[in-house]
């Protein structure tokens, strides 16, 4: 599963730091596979040693950016994304990172705007193109957002994400039941697997099952404690249910549970 390619990943880019110190694409390395076990503390630490061994490295930047926004900091991200765009004003990730700060922080359109930037910089990536299906989403345009997750391209390049996104959408789209099925099948088949129940209970929150979104939650932490980005989803869901005001806890991993917020607070 995908956790256990970032362990991997992480133990060889710190066995690449223990043989030399001063290779920054180790440190790099280190940092992104960190970012992608959302363990953005410890990534922009890690991020932070490589931007000021390498400060003209924009994936450096981009990194630290990640991170950031990862913590919730998405102004600091921002000018982190900045950085990098000073040095390769069409690098597609940091370009990407202003486009989800703009999905987070509320402004979708422009967001699209940023993204569109980016997959004309790198119309290959699978990853922009991911993001472009999200910002559909956001945006309510639901097929065209489904078009792309149902794409032969991104089922076979990373069918989670694919399963992910396109579950998100269809709640979005007022129809839960196919989105749940979605997830009941898949752990099912892989029940010892983290991230799939931490994207079970993201699609759970967004669905309304403040409940079962928690034990899903509390169900990946088990399985994978170093998910700590689950620990400020629970929160958030915390805060749902004691009706607390938007804002109060930092949503730091991922929109997904800002919509929840949303919706209650509109309610």
């Amino acid at each position: 599963m995908l956790e256990k390619r970032y362990d991997e990943a992480l133990a060889a880019y710190e066995q690449a730091i223990a043989l030399n110190r001063m290779s920054s694409g180790a440190w790099i390395g280190k940092g992104t596979a960190l970012n992608n076990l959302a363990r953005y503390r410890e990534a922009l630490g890690v991020f932070e040693i490589a931007c000021s061994m390498s400060p003209l490295y924009a994936t450096a930047w981009v990194g630290k950016g990640n991170s950031l926004a990862g913590l919730g900091q998405f102004s600091e991200a921002d000018s982190a994304y900045e950085a990098a765009l000073q040095l390769d004003p069409r690098n597609s990730m940091a370009l990407a990172g202003k486009s989800k700060n703009l999905i987070t922080t509320g402004d979708p359109d422009t967001a699209l705007q940023s993204l569109e930037l980016a997959i004309a910089a790198d119309p290959t990536n699978l990853a922009l193109l991911t993001r472009k299906a999200e910002i559909y989403e956001t945006l309510g345009r639901y097929q065209e957002a489904l078009d792309v997750w149902n794409s032969v391209a991104i089922n076979e390049s990373d069918p989670d994400l694919a399963r992910r996104g396109k579950a998100i959408t269809l709640v979005r789209a007022g129809k839960k039941d196919e989105a749940l099925a979605l997830f009941r099948e898949v752990l099912a088949l892989n029940p010892g697997s983290g991230i799939l129940y931490e994207q079970y209970g993201d699609v759970l929150a967004l669905s309304g099952d403040t409940a079962g979104a928690e034990n899903s939650y509390r169900k990946a932490m088990e399985i994978q404690p170093n998910l700590t980005g689950i620990v400020l989803k629970i929160k958030a869901l915390e805060s749902v249910q004691k009706e607390t005001p938007l804002g109060i806890f930092p949503i730091l991993s991922g929109f997904f549970i800002g919509y929840v917020l949303l919706s209650r607070r509109r309610g």
